[in-house]
C-alpha cells in the first residue's frame, strides 16, 4: 500500500477493500522459445480502493480505464525488477527499484523537482516464532507457532513518463532483467565467505591471542575499513574497547570486532548499542559489513540482511525501547546456559523484533583454518547450524 492509504488503514472500518492484487504470469518469446515467470502486484491508491468494484478485473493484457497507482513485477529470483505507474488507466510514470538514501533525497528536494522520484510502499510481511505453551488436553507442554504481522518498506524510483506511446497507453509489461542483480548475501554466503578469508581470520586469531593467550583482562579489538586500513580500539579497559569519532572520520567500517576477556560469548546490549549508533551515523554502508565477539568459546558474527529492518530496530535500541525485552529473554541475571543457548536467546531476541540481522558463529577459532556456520534457531530454544546447500 502507498503511504495515504497506510494513514488511513489504520483509521477507517471497511478493511476489506483495502488490498491488493497479485498474478502469476507465465510468458514465452515465440521467437527465441525463453519463457518468463513472474508475479506482478496491482496497487490501488486509497480513493480508488475505496470507490472501484472492478480492481480484480486488472490483468497482465487489461487495466481498467479508472485504475490509478502502480503495477510491480517481482523476478523469483531477484525481487523487484520494474514497474508503471497509472492514472486513470493510463501510463504516467515507470519504477525501478530504489533506495532509502534516494527516498531521503527526494524529501529533501521536494517532489515536482525532477523528473525522477524515490517513493515509499509499504508491504505486509510476517515474523514467527516458536512458542511454548500449555497443552490443557495432554497436560504437556508443546509448541505453538506465533506469526506477528508488520509492515515493510520497500523503496521505488518513479521516472515521470515522456513517451508518447507509453502515454497512449502502450508499455506497461514486464522488462525482463538484461544484467540480473546479484542475489542478495545470506548468512550461509556469508558464513562461506569468512571461512575462507584467510587475513579476516588472521585478524581474529590476533583478537583471540592477545587477549587470552596473553591472560589480557582488557578488550581487545578492531575496525577493518572500505580503504583496507585496520584501526585497533584507543581506549582499552576492563569491558570496554572503544573506538573515537577520530579515528574514524570519513570511514566505511567493513568489520568490527572486540573480544570478551570474561565476558559471554554473544553481543552485550551495549555493542548492540554502539551498532545502532554507528549504524545510523552513517559509517556502515555495505552489505559485506560484520560485526562481531571473540571469546574463549569462539567467534560470532552478525550480519545485516536487512537494512530497512534493522534501521528500525537501531532507532528502538538507541532509545532504550527494547532494554527490558533484552533483560528479561537475554541477560537475565543470574542465569546462563551453554553457548547454543545463549546464542538461542539472542536469535530469538532477534528474530521476535524483527532486527534484520542475522547470526554466525565459529567455534574452532583457535585452530588452525576456522570455520563460520550460519545460525538458526531450533524448536528447544538452542542455536544450531542452518543446513547450508552450496
Amino acid at each position: 500500500m502507498d503511504n495515504e492509504t497506510k494513514e488511513k488503514y489504520e483509521l477507517q472500518d471497511d478493511l476489506d477493500k483495502i488490498y491488493n492484487v497479485a498474478r502469476m504470469v507465465i510468458l514465452k518469446n515465440l521467437e527465441t522459445g525463453e519463457i518468463y515467470n513472474f508475479i506482478m502486484v496491482f496497487i490501488g491508491t486509497y480513493d480508488y480502493l475505496m470507490h472501484t468494484t472492478s480492481f480484480e478485473n486488472n490483468s497482465y493484457l487489461h487495466r481498467e480505464a479508472d485504475f490509478d497507482e502502480k503495477v510491480l513485477f517481482y523476478n523469483f529470483n531477484y525481487g523487484l525488477v520494474n514497474g508503471w505507474k497509472y492514472e486513470s488507466g493510463k501510463i504516467t510514470a515507470s519504477i525501478s527499484p530504489g533506495t532509502e538514501e534516494g527516498y531521503r533525497m527526494s524529501l529533501q528536494r521536494g517532489r515536482g523537482q525532477s523528473v525522477c522520484n524515490t517513493e515509499i510502499d509499504w508491504m505486509e510481511k510476517r515474523n514467527c516464532h516458536n512458542d511454548i505453551v500449555w497443552d490443557h488436553e495432554l497436560g504437556l507442554p508443546g509448541l505453538d507457532v506465533i506469526c506477528d504481522k508488520y509492515l515493510h518498506p520497500e523503496y521505488h524510483e518513479v521516472c515521470a513518463s515522456l513517451d508518447d506511446d507509453e502515454m497512449d497507453g502502450g508499455g506497461g509489461g514486464y522488462n525482463p532483467p538484461s544484467n540480473p542483480p546479484e542475489t542478495p548475501p545470506t548468512p550461509c554466503k556469508r558464513a562461506k565467505t569468512l571461512s575462507q578469508d584467510a587475513a579476516f581470520k588472521s585478524r581474529i586469531k590476533d583478537v583471540y591471542r592477545k587477549t587470552f593467550s596473553a591472560g589480557n583482562t582488557v578488550e581487545q579489538g578492531f575496525i577493518q575499513t572500505s580503504d583496507g586500513q585496520t584501526i585497533f580500539p584507543n581506549v582499552q579497559e576492563s569491558g570496554s574497547a572503544k573506538f573515537t569519532n577520530d579515528q574514524i572520520a570519513g570511514k566505511e567500517i567493513m568489520e568490527w570486532y572486540h573480544s570478551h576477556p570474561t565476558g559471554s560469548m554473544i553481543t552485550s546490549w551495549a555493542d548492540l548499542k554502539a551498532l545502532a549508533i554507528r549504524y545510523q551515523q552513517g559509517y556502515v554502508k555495505s552489505e559485506n559489513f560484520t560485526y562481531g565477539v571473540v571469546s574463549t568459546f569462539g567467534c560470532l558474527s552478525i550480519m545485516i540482511t536487512s537494512p530497512a529492518d534493522f534501521n528500525a530496530f537501531a532507532t528502538k535500541v538507541r532509545n532504550g525501547e527494547l532494554l527490558d525485552k533484552w533483560n528479561y529473554e537475554v541477560d537475565t541475571p543470574g542465569v546462563r546456559g551453554g553457548v547454543d543457548e545463549c546464542i538461542g536467546g539472542l536469535l530469538k531476541f532477534l528474530d521476535r523484533n524483527n532486527s534484520g540481522l542475522s547470526v554466525m558463529f565459529s567455534s574452532n577459532i583457535d585452530e588452525s583454518n576456522p570455520t563460520w556456520n550460519a545460525q538458526e534457531l531450533a524448536s528447544n530454544g538452542k542455536s544450531i547450524n542452518m543446513e547450508c546447500n552450496q
